[in-house]
């Protein structure tokens, strides 16, 4: 029977004294919990507990500060980069041992945490441990391995059917990595963790999917993918493709490891991350108006500037809960999105481009900006798939329609997983600006030096109007080539601003078919990959 559960919350931690980093303090903060979910037991030694509750105090100590990296004065522990499992890194002192042997499940749990929100992954993880502690008897009798499989079947057993592949993808992920290790602390987990080889072992060899979803296939090749929604063809094509160029195929080069890239909005996820912080940042008026004409001057005047101008002013030095009850908000919301829609269409005779919902943020800092992303990704990740109309009035004959949701399309992540497993180096390429984006791809594991995305330049911390790095159309594959340094093997796009990156690949190229032309035409006179988008939204 597992013990009741019970709701432990620890204060955040905001300010570190005495030069001590304030992730170790939230670390030790979370072993104070871990005693009081697991606390010692008289005349029984459990030295061997500590390879669990290190790895559960970083894992703990990183969620409630929303931040990857423990210990960033030395030597630092990021779980945000999978490349971290062989870096050895942990405290110089009698811990270290403990530290290293739980490298793999502290990364585990921080990726789960990407896929399914920190509420969630948080209950798990310590859940798992209280109901481990309330066995009978001390799991893993005294063997670390025995534990950490013992700590992973209680975790799984808490898991949903809709989180099993993610899940599985994972462990996979983690199991290939150790097995093929060599030199590096990895190696050594063969011989003091060799459970810790075949994580994906401790995932219930029952568990089926439900109606639409991916299931585990059994004896599966870690190149595999989940069935999913893909085409069959391009499931096999891009199957044939990882494996001759991942780990262990007759294209491996371990020097040179194969690369794929990756545009994000509409190929990655269903929508447009960027499009969704602009219309949030509408919604919620967080533009900095305050800077009159450095942000007013972005607005073209010929698409109603004056008119939105004096429509902000209306509502200025009213609390916004008051304000969007006025008419006056609900002119400036709707006008905002018909020159937005206007300023689309006729872009290029204007000579307005991507990089303009970016240049829109001036006046943010990077610290900003990167919330005001984990805002809207918390939010459109929970709102339905579908449009929102937005209208002057309850009579509005010609509201504006807003696409609503966002979603991690789960063939995509499963794809990137099954990449990053086979020894491939994975790159994101968007027009969106680099900090929001770089936020999201996180959840996949994909480290910020490999997200690649809009850039302006930035005056003492703070983003001005001036573009540094255009990431659409040739700028794509001038960034894949100077920051990865050579063409990619597979490269996946949605768009007519991706043709270039996906012109560079010399191997697959993936387009995610939502009618663009002439990208369309392009992937069925060249013979591309032309898959249909896997989560459609639902009609307005």
């Amino acid at each position: 029977m597992a013990r009741a559960r019970t709701l432990v919350l620890l204060p955040r931690v905001l300010s570190a004294p005495g030069g001590f980093d304030r992730s170790v303090l939230a670390h030790e903060a979370t072993h104070h919990l871990l005693d009081h979910l697991w606390p010692r037991r008289s005349g029984k030694p459990d030295e061997h507990l500590a390879v669990l509750k290190e790895a559960l105090a970083d894992y703990g100590a990183a969620s409630f500060l929303d931040d990857p990296i423990i210990d960033r004065d030395g030597p630092p522990r990021d779980m945000s980069a999978f490349a971290s499992l062989d870096a050895g890194v942990a405290p110089a002192d009698g811990t270290a041992p403990a530290y290293l042997q739980g490298q793999p499940l502290r990364w585990l749990l921080w990726q789960f945490r990407g896929r399914v929100g920190a509420d969630r992954a948080d209950r798990l993880a310590f859940t798992a441990l209280a109901d481990l502690a309330s066995s009978a008897e001390l799991p893993g009798a005294g063997d670390p391995a025995l534990l950490i499989q013992a700590y992973l079947e209680a975790f799984q057993r808490g898991i949903s059917i809709s989180e099993k592949e993610s899940f599985r993808a994972l462990a996979s992920a983690i199991g290939a990595r150790v097995s093929d290790s060599a030199g590096s602390s990895l190696a050594a987990l063969r011989t003091s963790l060799p459970g810790l080889s075949s994580l994906a072992l401790f995932v219930p060899e029952a568990w089926t999917g439900a109606p639409g979803e991916p299931s585990v296939v059994e004896g599966a090749p870690s190149g595999s993918l989940a069935p999913g929604r893909w085409l069959p063809k391009n499931k096999e094509r891009l199957e044939r493709l990882i494996a001759e160029h991942g780990r262990g195929g007759t294209a491996w080069d371990p020097s040179r490891p194969p690369l794929a890239t990756f545009d994000w909005d509409n190929t990655v996820i269903r929508n447009d991350i960027g499009e969704a912080v602009f219309f949030h940042a509408i919604r919620e008026m967080r533009f900095k108006f305050e800077l009159g004409d450095r942000f007013w001057d972005l607005i073209p005047e010929r698409y109603g500037r004056e008119e939105l101008r004096s429509a902000v002013a209306s509502l200025t030095g009213l609390p916004l809960e008051q304000a969007k009850h006025t008419p006056q908000y609900r002119r400036y919301r709707k006008l905002f999105h018909r020159m937005y829609e206007e300023i689309k269409r006729d872009g290029a005779s204007l000579n307005i481009d991507y990089g303009w919902l970016v240049q829109l943020m001036v006046g943010f800092t990077e610290p900003e900006l990167q919330g005001l992303s984990d805002e809207v990704i918390a939010l459109e990740t929970g709102r339905p798939l579908g449009t929102e109309l937005v209208s002057e009035s309850d009579n509005d004959p010609d509201p504006v329609q807003v696409p609503t949701g966002i979603r991690i399309y789960p063939e995509m992540a499963d794809l990137v997983s099954r990449l990053i497993a086979m020894g491939w180096e994975v790159r994101i390429v968007s027009a969106t600006a680099e900090q929001v984006v770089a936020r999201f791809a996180a959840r996949l594991g994909i480290p910020l030096g490999r997200v690649h995305g809009a850039r302006v330049r930035l005056a003492a911390g703070v983003l001005t109007t001036e573009l540094t790095q255009r990431t659409w159309r040739q700028g794509k594959a001038d960034v894949i080539l100077r920051e990865a340094g050579r063409p990619s093997e597979l490269a996946g796009g949605d768009s007519n601003s991706d043709r270039e990156m996906l012109a560079l690949s010399r191997g697959e190229r993936l387009v995610i078919d939502l009618g663009r032309e002439p990208l369309r035409s392009e992937a069925l006179s060249q013979g591309w990959l032309l898959q249909p988008p896997f989560v459609r939204p639902s009609s307005p």
